[in-house]
């Protein structure tokens, strides 16, 4: 049996869902010369949350061959972001004009996204792997940086064509794959309707959520089980401080306008458009990232308490709840009033 821990909670459109898919299970074989095979993408309901699964194996597997090429190619590094600024140089235009892409022109955008999320991948891990050069760690963390001020707009293209092409589906936009655009050729309303309800994605299959079970035996997969009635967790320390506040959760973006000013803001991943409530918040949560991340920066420019990696933060806690950040030792408590 295989264990899939999730790594990754963002709010996601199945389009660029697919650019993700498609990059793990072909693109990526071009970069790191394999294809993910334990990985599972899943909208577990109506709320516009993507969760991303792997293996640990898979995991390990990725930091594992991006150390082999670096250290075995002295220039592997570099085409790598050479790649990213082309693609992104392709990219950005088409993200940030308010003009609309013709499904012609958006099936181009496609493949470039595709042909960028490797590279963008390996960037997004180096600086968190000590083992290679802090050069080449630095280098990789700016971009990083550089490309987050923008991640929020990478769906943009998909959205405009879907309105000016096809605007009886735009409250579809979300769970209508690349290819439906490209053709036109758009499922009947029963099929997007249960689309929106939940689906999942293997890098071989598609299905509504109601069929994820059998997959799921068929494959010998496992969900990682943690307890979440607990009333404390534990992750890394991004930095310190000790603080007591109301806790927001903030699943996706459409949740970031919950926090106040002193609230502890809670959340699988901070990004640049939570700017604004970080500054607010008087410590961060996360259940994702290492000490390189969002998050963890962010914490450092500001001066706040911040704790990441937690896995389950989002899980244990909800709304209202008074709770203790102990960023000296990496531990987050439901406290008494």
């Amino acid at each position: 049996m295989t264990i899939l821990q999730k790594s990754y909670s963002r709010g996601s459109l199945l389009a660029e869902a697919m650019v993700w898919r498609d990059a793990n299970c072909g693109e990526q074989e071009t970069w790191l010369g394999y294809t993910v095979k334990d990985v599972l993408f899943l909208r577990p309901d109506e709320r516009d949350l993507l969760e991303v699964w792997y293996s640990e194996r898979e995991g390990k597997r990725y930091k594992e061959a991006i150390v082999e090429k670096i250290r075995g190619d002295s220039r592997w590094f570099e085409k790598a972001v050479e790649r990213f600024n082309a693609e992104w140089e392709y990219l950005f235009p088409a993200m940030t004009s308010a003009h609309a892409l013709s499904p012609d022109e958006l099936e181009e955008y496609h493949r470039h996204f595709i042909r960028y999320w490797p590279p963008m991948g390996i960037m997004d891990v180096i600086p968190d792997i000590p083992a290679l050069p802090e050069a080449i760690r630095a280098t990789a963390l700016q971009l990083r940086a550089d490309r987050q001020r923008h991640s929020n707009l990478t769906d943009e293209p998909y959205i405009r064509t879907v309105r000016a092409h096809y605007p009886q589906l735009a409250p579809y936009a979300h769970v209508l794959q690349p290819a439906e655009l490209f053709a036109g050729t758009i499922p009947d309303a029963a099929e997007l309707e249960a689309r929106k309800k939940g689906w999942f994605m293997t890098c071989d299959a598609f299905g509504t959520t109601e069929m994820l079970p059998e997959t799921m035996k068929v494959r010998g997969w496992e969900f990682e089980k943690n307890d979440t009635t607990v009333s404390e967790v534990k992750g890394s320390v991004a930095y310190p401080g000790k603080v007591v506040g109301a806790a927001k959760i903030i699943s996706t973006k459409k949740d970031i306008g919950k926090v106040k000013e002193g609230d502890i803001l809670i959340t699988p991943m901070t990004s640049p458009s939570f700017l604004p409530y970080m500054r607010l918040a008087a410590a961060f949560v996360t259940d994702e990232g290492g000490i390189t991340c969002h998050a963890a920066i962010v914490a450092r420019e500001m001066g706040k308490p911040c704790i990441i990696g937690t896995k389950i933060a989002t899980q244990v806690f909800k709304d209202g709840d008074m709770v203790e950040v102990d960023a000296e030792k990496g531990m987050v408590r439901i406290v008494k009033d």
